[in-house]
């Protein structure tokens, strides 16, 4: 039997459930099988402007893509501000709406993102992956290994594996097959991993390596275990959480060396900015703007960090720390996701493993753009005048940035907006609740925990 998911791999599950084509659901959603055996050694189970390019990297058709240019300029309200100017206003408007009482809204106690003073334009995209061969999932583990000091350890014909099929008979990892006798399949497609004791790897044939570890955390606390030596998110040993800006000079000691958390927070970013591993599309740029510190013993520490995309100079949204899972509107049946992306470092070398649930190689396509925007004060007010009778919002944090819109009812392309989330509880239900208002056409979403 397998063991306990971890909560970042249920997490995940859920949101791969409803991520992308239903074709990428289904793959991403076996990598459960390959983790949950990597966690606990466990035996094996099956498992204004318009752009519509189509990218040939992933079927897209008119049908798939709900969306009409014309239709959604029709819908964008009145009244919207400059977004190159509007950063001047945005702390004159915070003031505004924290003196002003609302019927069904307050901000006691409330985080304000800083607003994006250099962005010119918001975009309504969607994305595609890149499609990766056979010899190419088995290339980007060789390249992996040599970057990290250890391919001449590792025989990849032995150990490099794939879920294209399982031996239910045989223990986790021999119970998958080896990839070695998949690398003249033109039509493969699934996960490719390596799992050893001292590292390991996952990577797609959508979209590259999106786990992976250098077996760091592990070696220094002699796990004998396989695989995953990440620590959980809910691990009591998780003592300190907060904004990096808050805690850039606070620091702790690591398995070796000194950084300050701020020190950490930069390496994340040109770790991933580099794009060794996982290349990234024009215009996307990388910050870690969340950290949480973990205890390894009473002698270290490490720290583990939000991994955050920006889109020309505008943010996504990203999970904070220690948020409700309000994913998703089963009233009105669609849920708003954006990327869940860890990053985590143990001593002053940088970057020692990662989880990234959304690939900043992913295209993006463009399907509108403009240069004009719902400030925070007009989003508050048609967020008050549009809130159901039943909710009463007590907002905790207000974020900015771009975020997924997912129809839950019928498969359709997920749609990018650019939004102002509004997260915090419903006073009348005592229920985490996130209201989101496009930032270009003021329409109001909100889903719940």
């Amino acid at each position: 039997m397998m063991g306990k998911f971890t909560r970042k791999e249920m997490l995940w599950s859920k949101r791969a459930a409803e991520k992308f084509t239903l074709k990428r659901m289904l793959l991403r959603g076996s990598l459960i099988g390959i983790l949950a055996g990597a966690t606990v050694l466990a035996g094996c189970t099956s498992t204004k402007t318009t752009d519509t390019e189509i990218s040939d990297t992933e079927e897209k058709s008119a049908e798939t893509i709900d969306f009409s240019a014309e239709k959604y300029q029709k819908s964008i309200t009145d009244g919207r501000v400059s977004l190159k100017d509007y950063a001047d206003q945005y702390e004159q408007e915070i003031q505004e709406i924290q003196s002003t009482t609302y019927p069904n809204i307050s901000f006691s106690d409330c985080f304000f993102e800083p607003f994006p003073d250099k962005a010119e334009k918001l975009n309504v995209f969607y994305t595609t992956y890149e499609r990766l061969s056979a010899q190419e999932c088995w290339d980007t583990i060789d390249n992996w290994l040599v970057s990290i000091g250890k391919r001449s350890e590792v025989d990849m014909d032995a150990d490099v594996r794939t879920n294209r099929a399982v031996d239910e008979s045989k223990e986790y990892p021999e119970c998958y097959a080896l990839m070695k006798d998949y690398l003249q399949d033109p039509d493969f497609e699934g996960h490719v991993f390596l799992t050893r004791k001292d590292c390991y790897v996952t990577a797609s044939s959508h979209g590259g390596i999106f786990t992976m570890s250098e077996g760091k955390i592990g070696a220094y606390l002699h796990k004998k275990s396989w695989g995953n030596d990440m620590p959980d998110s809910n691990n009591p040993d998780r003592f300190q959480i907060g904004k990096v800006s808050e805690l850039k000079d606070v620091s702790y000691p690591l398995i070796s060396g000194e950084r300050t958390i701020g020190e950490s927070a930069e390496q994340v970013r040109t770790y991933f900015e580099a794009g060794t591993l996982l290349p990234l599309e024009k215009g996307v740029t990388i910050d870690a703007p969340e950290a949480a510190v973990f205890r390894l013993d009473e002698n270290a520490c490490g720290y583990e960090f939000s991994v955050r995309y920006w889109y020309e100079k505008m943010p996504f949204l990203y999970e904070h720390r220690q948020e409700a899972n309000a994913y998703a509107n089963v009233y009105d049946g669609y849920s708003i996701m954006y990327p869940l992306n860890d990053a985590y470092v143990v001593d002053d070398e940088g970057v020692t493993a990662f989880f990234i649930g959304d690939s900043p190689s992913d295209q993006i396509h463009v399907l509108y753009q403009d240069s004009e925007m719902v400030g925070i004060k007009q989003a508050v007010d048609i967020m008050s005048q549009k809130l159901a009778s039943f909710l009463k919002l007590e907002v905790h944090e207000v974020g900015i940035g771009y975020a997924r819109y997912i129809s839950d009812l019928e498969e359709k392309t997920d749609i990018y907006y650019p939004f102002w989330k509004f997260c915090g509880v419903n006073k009348v239900k005592n229920q985490g609740l996130y209201v989101y208002v496009d930032m270009i056409s003021g329409a109001v979403y909100y889903t719940f925990e």
